[in-house]
């Protein structure tokens, strides 16, 4: 009996240590309440795998998890390949934005793109900027921080949906860069000014009930 209760206890879907066992991610990273930047960089799945690789390494503190600069700093997560049916979750706080898209995360060779972006457009509203495949989709959610998931279903802001995407052509893709554009060519561009808290990538479309669960357990780490 005891053990079953601690099970249940364990993996509860809100308990603050366990949010990267929800649903089997391939990565998760978990800057936020790390006990050294080096040690952030560990993919909690399975650690020495697709670590999080320099870059330029982000400065970091135990709140704020990583802090990018907006002009140097990047993180790759390793030779990982993307596809069609990946998700990506990113919890994130105190975005700095301007005129051009300050990338969250993204990689963009031609046909196989997977990346979110903020900017501040004119007239002063903050933009969630996405695309997939040869798909682009703008929306005008005033945003600076929270939680954000993309995959071919659509892209959810702290849990909801906030546009649908169909008919998505998305090919094979490389490794995906965190706080920077990796553009075609391995040219890197679009750094964002922003702290990362938690990061997480899938290898299949989570449905909406399962990106509202990791949302839910992110918000309290």
């Amino acid at each position: 009996m005891f053990v079953k209760l601690f099970d249940s206890l364990f993996t509860h879907p809100f308990h603050k240590d366990v949010w990267w066992k929800i649903s089997s991610p391939v990565v998760a990273y978990q800057p936020k309440g790390a006990v050294s930047l080096a040690a952030s960089y560990s993919n909690l799945v399975n650690p020495g795998t697709n670590d999080a690789a320099l870059g330029v390494a982000p400065t970091w503190n135990a709140t704020d998890g990583w802090i990018f600069n907006g002009s140097t700093q990047y993180l790759s997560t390793g030779a990982l390949t993307l596809t069609g049916e990946s998700t990506a979750i990113i919890k994130f706080t105190g975005a700095t934005l301007d005129s051009s898209i300050d990338y969250l995360f993204g990689e963009a060779v031609t046909n196989k793109l997977f990346k979110v972006g903020l900017y501040l457009s004119v007239g002063g509203q903050y933009r969630i900027y996405a695309s997939l495949g040869t798909e682009t989709i703008y929306t005008v959610n005033e945003t600076t921080s929270g939680i954000l998931a993309l995959n071919k279903t659509g892209l959810y802001k702290d849990g909801g949906l906030l546009l649908d995407i169909t008919d998505n052509v998305f090919t094979d893709s490389g490794g995906l860069f965190i706080g920077c554009l990796l553009g075609a060519g391995g040219s890197i561009s679009n750094y964002s000014a922003l702290n990362i808290q938690a990061f997480a990538l899938y290898d299949r479309a989570l449905s909406a009930e399962e990106i509202l669960a990791v949302t839910r357990a992110m918000e309290v780490i």
